[in-house]
């Protein structure tokens, strides 16, 4: 009997310690979930996952950024459950954030401070901070949507919440003003959206009627449509000889401009006539004047070119190769030694196909190139030179193409600005499987006749057997 007590009071304290053991561990993982991430990332896309650019960041964070998060606690629903999930990571992964939720209609004061400086601040905002500067992400632009605007296809959230950490503890601000009174196909507000949520600046200049400010570090000029003054170009060369940067994106075909041309053939730079036409059908996409360009390796096309990305260039003319020699050109994108410079642009077109006629080339051309020259000791003055503008179109930046990336990339260069990154945005759409006619009807036949058929014959064939036993 005293055998059995101690039997019962041996197991009565393992339990016990068991328990207490089991709800030690609980208490522990709670404690441990709400600083570290201790969740498998199962979505699609790895959604939950970060990248590298941004696990980068967060581990050479040195300067402490306060992140408030404005999403009610009662939101609920798998997209918003993901966002919120998204920006707790940050801080689970970096002891210099600082991360708050705020109530605003019990503390509605708190939203005054930024709202009063323009930001447009709503219930899903959330604000990265520091002691120099802050930044409201409004979580309705992390959403992208199919063309009918009623389906979530991809959530661009890491990429909009490591470019506002990184504006707000750069150290260095990097302005871009783009040139207007020339007839602009693209104005400074266009660049505005590309470039602002990387953490540029971006503002318009009138070089007839304003000085550049001291602060700029780089000018657009965007496709003109009439030629530049001398004073309006003195100024640009008296801004580069100061290390400073030039993106020269040109009009396709049509007008010369011959001051401006004039002024960049003294870099080397000068464009062919006419536009490019591939006749490589894996170099181009649906039309001979897509093109799907070589890309050279640079410190702008290295992280494509292994990441097995592919550009699409529509549009564009051809750069003659730079004999300057005090300058050092480093070409970018390349056609095919079977493309065509097509100089005679109202020849006619055999079949809806673009061939060489008289006076056209056929050679492998340069599309884009980035140009340094040394104007100091340790100063260099750059130009990004494009035969075209329509790869920065809006529908190709948000495309499965990497013309962002390219772009981002290529303004980086010209900057020197170490800290800007490009992410992609996560794909969240439903998988689509396209089937033929035939296919459709081969798998209706299947699913609907020959399974139900089968499973038909083998209960009879059973129920045959059983009823002869």
């Amino acid at each position: 009997m005293n055998k059995k007590r101690n039997y019962m009071a041996t197991a009565g304290a393992v339990t016990c310690l068991i328990i207490a053991v089991i709800i030690v561990v609980n208490i522990l993982f709670g404690v441990l979930g709400t600083k570290v991430n201790l969740k498998l990332d199962m979505t699609k896309d790895k959604l939950l996952s970060f990248s590298e650019p941004t696990i980068e960041t967060l581990n050479n964070l040195q300067t402490d950024v306060n992140v408030y998060s404005l999403i009610p606690e009662a939101a609920d629903g798998d997209l918003v459950n993901q966002l919120r999930e998204i920006v707790e990571k940050y801080a689970k992964m970096s002891s210099k954030i600082n991360y708050k939720v705020v109530d605003t209609e019990k503390n509605p004061e708190f939203v005054q401070k930024y709202a009063s400086v323009g930001e447009g601040i709503n219930q899903y905002s959330i604000i990265f901070e520091t002691d120099k500067r802050f930044k409201v992400v409004d979580l309705n632009d992390a959403l992208g949507f199919d063309s009918s605007g009623q389906s979530v296809q991809y959530i661009s959230a890491e990429k909009l919440f490591t470019s506002a950490l990184l504006y707000v503890t750069n150290e260095k601000t990097i302005k871009i003003g783009v040139a207007e009174g020339h007839g602009e196909m693209a104005s400074a507000a266009y660049f505005e959206a590309i470039l602002t949520d990387e953490g540029y600046e971006v503002e318009s200049i009138n070089l007839m009627t304003s000085d550049i400010p001291e602060d700029m570090n780089s000018i657009i000029i965007s496709t003109p449509e009439k030629d530049y003054d001398p004073v309006e170009i003195d100024k640009i060369d008296a801004f580069l000889d100061k290390g400073n940067s030039l993106q020269v994106l040109m009009p396709p075909t049509g007008t010369a401009f011959p001051k401006l041309e004039s002024y960049l053939a003294e870099w080397g730079i000068e464009f062919q006539p006419g536009y490019v036409a591939e006749t490589d059908k894996n170099h181009y996409y649906q039309t001979q004047v897509y093109l799907i360009p070589e890309m050279v390796n640079s410190d702008v096309t290295s992280g494509l070119i292994n990441g097995g990305m592919m550009l699409l260039f529509p549009g564009s003319r051809a750069i003659k190769p730079n004999t300057n020699q005090y300058v050092t050109e480093q070409v970018l994108l390349t056609t095919t030694d079977k493309a065509i410079v097509k100089t005679n642009i109202n020849a006619e077109l055999t079949e809806g196909e673009i061939t060489a006629g008289e006076g056209d080339l056929v050679e492998k051309s340069n599309l884009a190139s980035i140009v340094t020259k040394q104007v100091g000791d340790e100063l260099e003055a750059k130009i990004f030179v494009s035969g075209g503008i329509n790869f920065i179109q809006q529908t190709l930046l948000e495309s499965n193409f990497a013309n962002k990336d390219f772009y981002m990339n290529t303004i980086a260069s010209l900057t020197d600005n170490d800290a800007n990154i490009f992410i992609r945005a996560k794909d969240i759409s439903t998988p689509m499987i396209t089937v033929t006619a035939l296919m459709g009807i081969i798998y209706g036949a299947v699913t609907v006749i020959i399974i139900p058929l089968a499973l038909l014959i083998a209960g009879l064939v059973i129920w045959l057997r059983r009823r002869h036993l």
